[in-house]
C-alpha cells in the first residue's frame, strides 16, 4: 500500500510525544466490555509502529520528519510475518479440507456441484482476509490522523484571551 503523508504544525518531537501519550490508554468499557479499540506500539527515534491490541495482524509504520513550519508524518501499513504464515496455513488447510470433501466416497445430494462449492470457498477466503485487513488499515490511519485533527494550542495562547 502506498504511504499516506500529511503535515502537522508541530515539532517532530512533539508529534512523537503525542503518539506516545496516546498509546496504551485503557479503552472505554460498557458493562465490563471494551467498546473502543486500544492502540499499542513502539517508538524508536523518529519512527513508530502502532497496532490495535486485539487485532494484531495489521501494523502501521510511521516516520516523522521535520519540514518548514512543522513536521511531515508518513504512514504505511503492513501485515506482520506471523499473520502471513498463519493465513497461508489456514488457506492450505482449507484447500486440503475442500479436496477431502470433493473426493469423499458415498452418496452426495449434488455431486457435480461439490467441487464448485469447494473452489468458491477456497477462493473467497483470501477476499475475506483482504477485506478485514483493509478495515484494520483504515482504522489505524484514522486513529493517527485523529491525533492531529485539532492542533494543540500553545500554552501562551491560553493566557492571552
Amino acid at each position: 500500500m502506498p504511504p499516506d503523508a500529511f503535515d502537522v504544525p508541530l515539532h517532530p518531537d512533539a508529534v512523537l510525544e503525542r503518539v506516545r501519550s496516546s498509546l496504551g490508554r485503557p479503552p472505554r468499557r460498557m458493562l465490563g466490555l471494551k467498546v473502543e479499540p486500544e492502540y499499542v506500539g513502539v517508538i524508536e527515534g523518529r519512527r513508530f509502529e502502532v497496532w490495535e491490541r486485539r487485532r494484531q495482524a495489521v501494523h502501521l509504520l510511521g516516520t516523522v520528519s521535520g519540514v518548514r513550519g512543522g513536521s511531515r508524518v508518513e504512514l504505511e501499513s503492513t501485515i506482520t510475518g506471523r499473520a502471513r504464515v498463519l493465513i497461508g496455513l489456514f488457506l492450505a488447510l482449507l484447500g486440503v479440507f475442500a479436496y477431502g470433501i470433493t473426493t469423499m466416497p458415498g452418496e452426495r445430494a449434488l455431486p457435480e456441484l461439490t467441487p464448485v462449492f469447494a473452489v468458491l470457498g477456497v477462493a473467497s477466503a483470501p477476499l475475506l482476509f483482504w477485506w478485514i485487513s483493509r478495515t484494520q488499515r483504515a482504522a489505524l490511519h484514522a486513529w493517527v490522523r485523529g491525533l492531529f485533527a485539532e492542533p494543540a494550542t500553545p500554552r501562551g495562547d491560553a493566557r492571552r484571551g
